[in-house]
């Protein structure tokens, strides 16, 4: 993860320096204090679950607001980045997956968090983000993905297009 540190001083030291949460997909980092609000306020959830209409096979689709999906990231939107603590019996406890509201899809980005940084590490070498250059002018840097690994439009990525067949 050193790499991403170094990538990030080299190209983008504000990211680095004031908003490391605010880089990765296209969503920001939830901080760990709302993750565990969302937990406990979660944890006696007693609403009628709602079925994924497509969700691969690593991911349990009985329910699009499992509770035990921790939410690490969010686009704004209808997207999240959700550490997966009740996976399939396909999946890894642990894993990392992709969750779209609209379209009621769910699937797997990585086997762990670990793996989601490994996987932007190598992302950064392959040159398949850069900064913003509109962004920086209201002081609000982000990073923007490549179209082929773009998360938020995951439907049109090539990276994406198929994960919930999978």
């Amino acid at each position: 993860m050193k790499y991403i540190e170094q990538w990030l001083a080299a190209n983008a030291p504000r990211i680095l320096n004031e908003s490391l949460e605010d880089y990765k997909y296209g969503m920001s980092f939830l901080p760990l204090a709302e993750v565990l609000w969302w937990v406990e306020d979660h944890k006696q959830d007693e609403t009628e679950p709602v079925p994924l209409k497509k969700a691969a096979t690593a991911v349990n689709p009985q329910n699009i607001l499992n509770p035990l999906w921790l939410k690490l990231g969010f686009d704004g939107s209808h997207t999240w980045l959700m550490v997966d603590l009740d996976p399939s019996k396909l999946g890894t406890y642990g894993q990392v997956i992709f969750v779209d509201e609209e379209y009621e899809t769910a699937f797997l980005v990585a086997n762990s968090v670990r793996g989601l940084l490994a996987t932007f590490a190598q992302d950064l070498k392959m040159g398949l983000y850069q900064l913003n250059c509109d962004a920086a002018l209201d002081s609000n840097d982000f990073l923007e993905a490549d179209a082929r690994i773009d998360l938020i439009n995951w439907y049109n990525a090539e990276r994406w297009q198929h994960a919930a067949e999978q």
